[in-house]
């Protein structure tokens, strides 16, 4: 005997919205595809931050090479990430740390180490020029002395949660 069962939509939706869930959470577990240049450097280096948001045309250089920031673009310590008149670039760090970068501005990820278990982090980046703002993260909240932002006349050490750097 053939048993023909016959769902409603209220059904339907109730059967798709966990397989929704499951792809997108797979999406988010793998990432967006890394690109030549990130494959040749994740065999070396651990991803310290991802691009959130980019306008205009952002650059991250890395390696001798120039790459096209984009969002989901992984960072890793040493990236130099450039902005034009018409770019800015957000980014967010493994330990919730969130950076904007402002048009003509020029920011160098020096040394971020995020491992909270085994007591080791810091955070250095290197404002060369332009405007950036700084959300900390944990890092400025566990162990605030290693927690800095250098520019080309000063060391600024974070104690609180939110700044803005402008440097000519």
């Amino acid at each position: 005997m053939l048993l023909k069962v016959r769902l409603c939509n209220r059904c339907l939706s109730l059967l798709f919205f966990p397989i929704l869930i499951i792809a997108l959470t797979l999406t988010l577990a793998l990432g967006s595809p890394a690109t030549a240049s990130e494959q040749s450097t994740r065999a070396n280096a651990e991803v310290v931050g991802t691009v959130k948001t980019t306008s205009g045309t952002p650059v991250i250089k890395r390696n001798g090479g120039d790459i096209q920031a984009a969002k989901g673009s992984r960072l890793y310590n040493g990236d130099i990430l450039t902005t034009d008149d018409k770019s800015s670039l957000g980014l967010i760090f493994r330990d919730d740390s969130m950076l904007s970068l402002g048009p003509r501005s020029e920011v160098t990820v020096d040394d971020f180490l995020f491992e909270p278990a085994e007591g080791n982090m810091n955070f250095l980046v290197k404002i060369g020029k332009g405007s950036a703002e700084l959300f900390s993260g944990q890092i400025a909240k566990i162990s605030p002395d290693n927690m800095r932002i250098e520019t080309p006349v000063s060391t600024i050490g974070i104690r609180g949660t939110h700044i803005l750097i402008k440097v000519d």
